[in-house]
């Protein structure tokens, strides 16, 4: 695997176009649920984004979307998971590999 990760803190749009454009790498990053997506390139090319939090993704599915700020499709993925204490937690992932 040649894939770069980071934390939810670097996964601006900036830095997903330079780790695909200038680094020649794909990456899986973790988003917050306030990112703007479009559904469909179709959607991204008319401006029409909606936030991850309006999607109604079930444990482990996964939808190509297009990211605002970034030129290329991407892989969204939810992961949800039980904390030692009990407690649900929930990542958005996306990645620019289409083929996870």
């Amino acid at each position: 695997m040649n894939n770069v990760l980071n934390d939810v803190w670097y996964a601006s749009s900036e830095n997903m176009m330079y780790v695909k454009t200038e680094l020649c790498k794909d990456f899986v990053m973790p988003i917050k649920t306030n990112r703007k997506i479009a559904l469909s390139k179709k959607d991204k090319l008319n401006s029409k984004y909606v936030t991850v939090s309006m999607l109604e993704f079930k444990k482990n599915d996964k939808q190509e979307i297009y990211l605002d700020g970034v030129s290329f499709p991407l892989v969204l993925l939810k992961q949800v998971f039980i904390n030692e204490d009990g407690s649900q937690g929930v990542l958005h992932l996306v990645s620019s590999d289409l083929t996870q």
